[in-house]
C-alpha cells in the first residue's frame, strides 16, 4: 500500500486514541473505524498503540479491553 496513505491512517488512528475516553467512546470508536484501517500493518500498528496505552493508563484498562472486543466484532463484520 501507499506509504503516505499508511502514514495518514496511522496519524488519524493515533489522534483518535489520544482523545479516547469512556464518555466519548462510541463517537471515537466510529471515527477509528472510518480512518482507513484496511491492512494487516494498520491492525498491527493499532494493537501496539492500544497495548502501550493500556499498560500505561491502568485506570482505563477496561475501556481498552472493550475497544479490542468492539474492534474484533467490527473486523469480523467488515471482512469479505
Amino acid at each position: 500500500s501507499d506509504g503516505s496513505d499508511d502514514a495518514e491512517v496511522e496519524r488519524a488512528m493515533k489522534g483518535v486514541l489520544n482523545k479516547l475516553t469512556i464518555e466519548r467512546f462510541d463517537v471515537l470508536f466510529q471515527q477509528l473505524t472510518c480512518c482507513g484501517l484496511r491492512s494487516a500493518e494498520h491492525v498491527e500498528s493499532l494493537m501496539i498503540e492500544v497495548f502501550d496505552k493500556a499498560t500505561m493508563q491502568h485506570h482505563f484498562i477496561g475501556m481498552y479491553a472493550s475497544l479490542c472486543a468492539r474492534l474484533h466484532l467490527w473486523f469480523v463484520e467488515e471482512s469479505p
